[in-house]
């Protein structure tokens, strides 16, 4: 009988722990847009189903990332937060790789998503 109560615990820490990553991979990607001068907004209840979730997205002569799970909220900015947007992030890669090999690391670049690399931020 204990099988079962063990296989649930383990499912709910599973699944607690991605929700949690996913929260910081967000947190992450909406740092880095706000230092880059991105505009918060609230997002919407009827725009919710429209929303490319965590995606930088391009429109017009704007671009939007949509969060409705976390902040439920938008970020909005254009042409020359993206350039300062791109700034950043390069800037963040070139550090995390020094750090990554002053400290011995190896394929730091394939380490995955981090503060230096965060998902959604590629324009789709």
């Amino acid at each position: 009988m204990k099988l079962p109560s063990i296989l649930l615990a383990a499912s709910v820490l599973a699944v607690s722990g991605c929700a949690y990553m996913q929260r910081e991979q967000a947190a992450d990607s909406e740092n880095i847009l706000a230092e880059a001068g991105f505009k918060k907004t609230e997002l919407e209840a009827d725009g919710l189903k429209t929303v490319q979730p965590l995606q930088l997205a391009r429109h017009g002569d704007h671009y939007d990332f949509d969060d409705p799970r976390f902040c439920k909220c938008r970020y909005t900015g254009g042409e020359s937060e993206r350039k300062v947007l791109n700034d950043l992030r390069a800037a963040r890669v070139k550090q995390h790789e020094r750090s990554a090999t002053a400290i011995g690391v190896i394929g730091a670049d394939e380490m995955g998503w981090g503060p230096w690399k965060p998902d959604g931020l590629d324009v789709r």
